[in-house]
């Protein structure tokens, strides 16, 4: 019998933008995040270098405005790591397949390159609601 494919090849990945997510503090507000999400309130969603825009629209209430932005790679982060792609072929097979290899993430640590914010304070976010908290369940959605 095949061994069946999980349909999730980046599991880890997974993971680690989960621990990023849950350093934010508003466990409590998660759940209701990701049921934004799922929801469907989200539109006008615009992904662009760096940063995340949507609406989200509350039942019964004006859209809310949401932004969330990020640090992105340099030019010569980009050049290292097409050199990286150049000189491992099977990371460019992987990548190519949906994959993002484990091992390329620590090459790149041993440059010093990190492919994804890890601290709340590499995020910038905004929402119209105005919540005082680090991670409204706005933002969460996008997330």
């Amino acid at each position: 019998m095949a061994e069946r494919k999980s349909r999730y090849k980046n599991r880890w990945l997974l993971k680690e933008w989960t621990k990023i997510v849950e350093s934010f503090g508003s466990a409590s507000e998660n759940p209701k995040g990701k049921a934004r999400g799922k929801v469907k309130n989200i539109h006008g969603l615009s992904i662009s270098t760096g940063i995340i825009e949507a609406k989200i629209q509350e039942s019964g209430s004006k859209d809310l405005r949401v932004a969330v932005e990020v640090v992105p790679l340099t030019p010569s982060q980009w050049d290292e790591i097409v050199e990286i792609l150049v000189a491992n072929a099977i990371f460019v097979i992987r990548l190519l397949e949906g994959e993002v290899p484990e091992e390329i993430v620590e090459i790149l640590k041993e440059k010093g390159i990190d492919l994804m914010p890890r601290r709340p304070e590499d995020f910038k976010i905004t929402c119209s609601c105005n919540s005082q908290d680090k991670l409204c369940k706005h933002a969460e959605a996008l997330f």
